[in-house]
């Protein structure tokens, strides 16, 4: 495997573990080439988080407006906001 790979699969598997440990649901999608890393709920507050996690500072491709859309129709139910991540602390900010 690429080191790449392992980097950005670190930052992925300490992102979940961030959420899990604040008692959120958080699922990761390995090697899944899609616009979305990490998915996040607080069930609670009925907030979700659609993660692209990146370890570099730029982002190669963006998700298709189709994808956006789909997110928005969750938004009934759900506070649903899809963001690139490039820091934990980001993540500490939108769980807010």
């Amino acid at each position: 495997m690429s080191n790449n790979y392992e980097k950005g699969k670190r930052f992925e598997n300490q992102i979940v573990r961030f959420a899990r440990n604040k008692g959120l649901l958080a699922l990761r999608s390995s090697r899944s080439q899609s616009p979305i890393d990490i998915v996040i709920f607080n069930l609670k507050r009925k907030k979700g988080l659609m993660i692209q996690a990146k370890k570099l500072k730029f982002v190669r491709h963006k998700p298709s407006n189709e994808v956006i859309e789909k997110f928005k129709a969750l938004s009934g139910h759900y506070h649903i906001i899809f963001d690139y991540i490039f820091s934990i602390n980001q993540v500490k900010r939108l769980l807010k």
